[in-house]
């Protein structure tokens, strides 16, 4: 149990078997674990070993989380499997509402490593259970919501095309920024 933990935190969210079984921990933003979450995620294993507690969680809970993911603030997801293309998807949706989001929105409180987490969950979306996905994305639009101190999308914007909006306007910004 103790190693686990450690290879939670060093691998970025996988053990041997989860590496094997192509799955990983991520925090319900999309960022990666720390040794907090790998450690409280460990720590809370035995307790939903007992009784089946983990089990029956995962399978009555809207979010499919064992106790350790809940305490944790965490979530299991797929890895990306490797593909033949590289590009990334971005609905016509989330091409009009960037253009908005670069007047409504301040930008510049957005660092690299923000941007990083949207480019990286926008590339393995696809890879990930509908609920996962859904639950990644409503988190993650919410985080950057408050960073760039949005107090509301513009109206029927889903969490998704949000954050595709949003990866198009960072970039639209940091190359204005830095021209």
């Amino acid at each position: 149990m103790v190693i686990l933990f450690f290879f939670e935190t060093l691998w970025q969210g996988q053990t041997p078997g989860k590496r094997f079984a192509k799955i990983r921990v991520v925090r319900d933003d999309g960022r990666p674990i720390g040794l907090q979450q790998a450690t409280l995620r460990a720590l809370l294993r035995p307790f939903d070993e007992v009784l089946f507690i983990g089990a029956i969680l995962i399978m009555f809970s809207n979010q499919e989380k064992r106790l350790g993911d809940l305490a944790a603030g965490t979530i299991v997801i797929q890895t990306q499997t490797p593909t033949t293309s590289t590009t990334l998807t971005i609905s016509e949706q989330a091409k009009s509402v960037s253009e908005q989001l670069l007047q409504i929105a301040d930008l510049s409180a957005m660092l690299p490593d923000d941007f990083a987490v949207i480019r990286e969950y926008l590339y393995r979306r696809s890879a990930m259970a509908a609920k996962a996905r859904t639950s990644v994305a409503l988190q993650l639009a919410k985080d950057v919501k408050a960073i760039i101190h949005l107090e509301n999308i513009p109206e029927a914007v889903t969490p998704d095309v949000f954050l595709e909006a949003i990866y198009l306007a960072y970039q639209k910004f940091s190359n204005f920024s830095h021209d």
